[in-house]
């Protein structure tokens, strides 16, 4: 999984056009997704974030 996504991130950011937007993009998604984990893995309710 973390291999996929380092590829796909460095296709993402040799793309100069949009590569910043890009990189900002899929930095909120492995946070977004590693927060659920998180929660998830605590014991919590995500609907309840």
């Amino acid at each position: 999984m973390t291999n996929l996504i380092a590829r796909l991130h460095a296709r993402l950011v040799r793309d100069d056009r949009g590569a910043a937007t890009l990189d900002v993009g899929l930095a909120a998604v492995l946070v977004g997704v590693t927060s659920v984990a998180a929660i998830t893995l605590l014991g919590g309710d995500v609907t309840t974030w």
